[in-house]
């Protein structure tokens, strides 16, 4: 599979995960362990979980600080 596909993938299921930063570290870690690129990951994602697990890899990344801790809520929620 294409790295763009399983970014894809990211994007999908993301909102349907509990702990969205300890998925997205093992996401990352799981695409490195097999061969793929930090780098190139930073390169193409735009997702903001995926770019602040990158950091751990020692990649340049612009993360978007303004979203960290965010609650997603529903409108039951308010």
């Amino acid at each position: 599979m294409s790295l763009e596909l399983h970014l894809e993938i990211w994007e999908v299921m993301q909102e349907h995960i509990s702990d969205i930063k300890g998925a997205a570290d093992d996401f990352v870690a799981l695409l490195v362990e097999n061969g793929i690129d930090a780098e190139k990951i930073a390169d193409l994602t735009v997702n903001d979980n995926i770019k602040k697990a990158l950091l751990d890899y020692d990649v340049e990344v612009e993360v978007d600080e303004d979203n960290e801790g965010f609650e997603f809520f529903d409108e039951d929620d308010y």
